[in-house]
């Protein structure tokens, strides 16, 4: 995220593809520190339910406008969820707004029901010093890559927006093979067309598909 508002980027070297607002189908109140997002199928995830990383990112977006500053750290609680047609409700407020950093939060509602709390640092400090500390690595670009098959028991509004690549895999572990419940797993690299790349596992004793980290 940078500057006051979050854009889904699109392929390394090009200028963002796609806005947030319209990406996630926000929509402005005459009050700036209220907002509203409409749970599509747009913006569900397997299970039907509103995808927590689009409420996410869409109250980070929201301060990074209301702020004018990017967010330097970010965490949400997630209570419950939302599903279409409900309108999930935002409200921000700013309790510290200071010279380089402003502290803020987001409770996101459908009705009196309160689905998430997100909580930020917004802000930057300059820092002369430059480097990363991983490399990122050798992976065919997207294209050369065969598509990754969508996942979970109803593929999501939001799964058919986005095109997934396979990188690298599968690779196995197995561990505790002398245990009742041992551990075996496949894992995946899976880079995104509009950037980012992923290390995903498959559960082999549940079925189950999780996140273990991604790249930066």
């Amino acid at each position: 995220m940078a500057g006051a508002g979050l854009s889904v980027a699109g392929p390394s070297g090009q200028a963002p593809a796609v806005d947030w607002i319209d990406f996630l189908g926000m929509q402005r109140s005459a009050d700036p520190l209220r907002w509203v997002l409409p749970v599509t199928d747009a913006v569900t995830g397997g299970a039907g339910q509103l995808f927590g990383g689009c409420g996410f990112g869409g109250a980070a977006a929201l301060l990074e406008e209301l702020t004018g500053k990017p967010v330097a750290w970010a965490t949400a609680q997630f209570l419950s969820n939302a599903f279409p047609p409900e309108e999930l409700h935002l409200q921000a407020d700013v309790p510290v707004e200071g010279h380089n950093f402003s502290q803020a939060r987001v409770v996101g509602k459908v009705g009196d029901r309160e689905v998430f709390t997100v909580l930020a640092a917004l802000g930057t400090k300059r820092f002369d010093g430059s480097g990363r500390w991983r490399s990122m690595p050798d992976v065919p670009a997207p294209q050369q890559c065969s598509p990754s098959t969508v996942f979970g028991p109803r593929p999501g509004g939001l799964s058919r927006r986005l095109e997934r690549r396979v990188a690298a895999g599968p690779w196995g572990i197995e561990e505790g093979w002398w245990r009742e419940a041992p551990v075996t797993r496949e894992y995946w690299d899976v880079e995104l067309a509009a950037g980012g790349l992923w290390r995903l596992f498959r559960d082999a004793a549940s079925g189950g598909w999780f996140a273990d980290g991604a790249y930066d």
